[in-house]
Order: C-alpha cells, then structure tokens, then sequence
C-alpha cells in the first residue's frame, strides 16, 4: 500500500511545515510540550523543530493518551491552573472523551496527519460563535477536521475522474488530494506508487470522503 512506502521530504519544507505548527496550534514563546508522539511518525510531525523555534503548555498524542489521562488513579490527578491545549490526530475520539478532556482543563484541537505532507496539514479550525453551542454539540464538531493547512495551497474531495470538486452536502463520495509546498518528493524507489500519487498535479490520498457544507471531513 503506498501509505505503507517510505516517502522523500526535504529538510527546506519540514521547515515549512515545523511553521505551520506554530501558526495553527497558537505555538506562543515559552511554551512547555509535553512529549509523546512517536519520532517515526514524521518526525513527531516536526513539533520538535516547532517548539524549538518558539522557545517552548501545550501536549501532542494520540486519542489513547487522552484515555490515560483521564483514567489516572486519583493521587496523579491535577487540577490545571491555565486551559492546556492538546493536540490529537488519527480516528476522531469519542464525543464523551471530548467532553471529559474538556471538564479536565484541556483544549483539543483535532488533525489529520499523513507522512507524505510531512505530518500533519488538515485542522479542525475551531470558530468562536462555536464556543457557547452544548457541550455535546462541541464535542461533534471537535471530532471533525478539514481545513488545510496554511502551508498548503490547495485540499478538497475531487471526483478521481474529473478532477472537479464533488457537490457539498455530505452525500457525494470523492478522493481527498492536496496541492502545496509541504508535499513529499515521491515515494522511495517506487517510481509507479509516486506516478499514482501525482497522477493529477495534487497528491492523491486514497480515502473516499464525504464534502459536507463546512468543508470538514469526517
């Protein structure tokens, strides 16, 4: 599977992209991170070189961490004293994990991250007027994430054929391809998984998706 393939990036884009998490995630000067993404996933999607560059509270992992967090046995439990800002990716956790890492003090931000964009590179924008709707009705638009990176030109559901947008209203099934800087070069010695990837210009991502009005995946 080409997700499977090791993917060629460039030291001048990881760059680019290590900025791009400090733009999207509020990276402010001074920050403490707490460390838990696994290096091999992109080089811990380059928050290293992010955190770095911002003399870095803010936590990265994955939903199971969330879990751990939440299951602590008492004696480890805190109370936060500033909202902790946590950032996740892969399959959306449960509404109810939402909800609880919220009454916890945590403020999650949800990704999608693939090695070929060199981590992460679609976000759950969060808007304001979102922030006085029932927790519950937050906790479902926390589990979503669709709006490209800033150091990506281009993201959306194409119909594979046309190469044309698919109709919003989260009925229309479409491919999900990028377009921008922070793209891998191609597949390592794989010249027929790279020409299948950029069949059209835009990186291909195989998955079939849903466009919804908001422009957010589920």
């Amino acid at each position: 599977l080409a997700c499977l393939l090791a993917c060629l990036l460039a030291c001048l884009l990881a760059c680019l992209l290590a900025q791009g998490n400090i733009i999207t995630a509020a990276i402010p000067k001074h920050e403490v991170y707490l460390w838990t993404l696994p290096m091999f996933h992109c080089n811990g999607w380059y928050f290293p070189w992010a955190i770095a560059a911002v003399s870095g509270t803010h936590v990265c992992g994955a939903p199971v961490v969330m879990s751990t967090i939440l299951n602590a046995v008492e004696e480890h439990q805190r109370d936060l004293a500033t909202t902790a800002e946590f950032f996740t990716a892969a399959a959306p956790p449960p509404e109810s994990v939402l909800s609880q890492m919220r009454d916890a003090g945590f403020n999650i931000t949800h990704f999608y991250d693939l090695s070929a964009v060199y981590g992460p590179a679609v976000v759950n924008d969060w808007h304001v007027e979102w922030d006085t709707l029932p927790a519950t009705q937050q906790a479902a638009l926390k589990a979503r994430q669709g709006m490209h990176y800033r150091a990506l030109k281009e993201l959306d559901a194409l119909d594979p054929k046309t190469i044309l947008a698919v109709p919003r209203g989260g009925k229309t099934l479409g491919e999900v391809m990028f377009r921008g800087n922070v793209m891998m070069k191609g597949y390592l010695q794989n010249k027929m998984a790279t020409e299948a990837a950029f069949r059209v210009v835009s990186f291909t991502l195989v998955i079939l998706a849903w466009s919804t009005l908001m422009a957010m995946f589920n």
